[in-house]
């Protein structure tokens, strides 16, 4: 099951890079591919030492002490033992009633938050689920992809308002024209990245549920995570916008699957799926 996750996952990330290049080709030429590809590896190089700090930061997070937080540090660090990492997250607390969680850095660095109500109002299996849905993002390096695809995306909607504009100056000075297609591809660029970066979010999300009940060994605490977060965010969006809000936004616009349709998967897996990670036995 991971595999086809996986694979996937290269397509649109190759979708998304085809579309990058292209707005590139269309504005300097074959050099314009190379210019976006020095641009999109300078960004990877330097986003993911600048992210972590600057989100945590953000979110106002709080470090959990390893002797304050004993039994969420163990839960961690055994079942990043279990995922391979090279080294466990350090781990931080949100301050904030919502039921949340993130995960953040690298393998080398890794990092986990987690919010005052998840904490508080989850069960330790439930914890634990949700713990190793993080940790699968780390393994499966999904902050990696998370980065690529957010500077291509970016870059992509650069050279589409660059493309945009010098139709404009072109039409405006009579010097020359773009071509319909050029100007519909710099229109349209934008939208198409969007929705592919929305596809790759659940692409990963589905395959981090399936890699965190291979490093819990059953699906029951994830799946009642889940449950308890989708039923916190829907409060959530009556109090802030009812009567406003009727219904869910469309699957295709949505950043995580739909929770019923998560569960139904989680509820699918063979026993076979429960095997921990090749090389790793399972333990703690």
């Amino acid at each position: 099951m991971r595999r086809s996750y996986r694979a996937e996952a290269s397509a649109l990330i190759l979708a998304m890079a085809g579309i990058a290049a292209l707005c590139a080709w269309l504005l300097w030429g074959p050099g314009g591919i190379w210019i976006a590809l020095g641009a999109i590896i300078i960004g990877y190089l330097v986003v993911p030492r600048l992210a972590p700090a600057m989100t945590l930061q953000l979110f106002g997070a709080i470090p959990m002490a390893p002797d304050l937080w004993p039994d969420e540090t163990a839960r961690v660090h055994a079942l990043a033992a279990r995922a391979g990492l090279p080294a466990a997250p350090a781990l931080y607390r949100l301050p904030t009633d919502v039921g949340m969680a993130f995960s953040t850095g690298t393998t080398d660095t890794p990092v986990i938050a987690v919010s005052n109500g998840a904490l508080q109002r989850m069960s330790a299996a439930a914890l634990t689920g949700l713990y190793a849905h993080e940790i699968a993002h780390l393994a499966s390096g999904d902050i990696a992809l998370r980065t690529i695809s957010e500077l291509m995306g970016r870059f992509t909607r650069v050279l589409s308002l660059v493309g945009l504009f010098a139709a404009l100056w072109l039409s405006v000075t009579g010097d020359s024209q773009l071509p319909t297609g050029g100007i519909l591809i710099f229109a349209f660029a934008p939208t198409a990245i969007a929705l592919l970066q929305l596809a790759l979010s659940r692409n990963r999300e589905y395959e981090a549920d399936a890699f965190a009940v291979t490093l819990t060994g059953d699906a029951v605490g994830l799946v009642a995570a889940l449950r308890q977060l989708d039923d916190e965010q829907h409060s959530l969006l009556r109090r802030l916008f009812w009567p406003h809000a009727r219904g869910e936004a469309p699957i295709w616009l949505r950043t995580h699957p739909r929770t019923a349709d998560r569960i139904a998967r989680l509820h699918a897996l063979r026993p076979q799926d429960f095997a921990p990670p090749r090389g790793h036995d399972g333990g703690a």
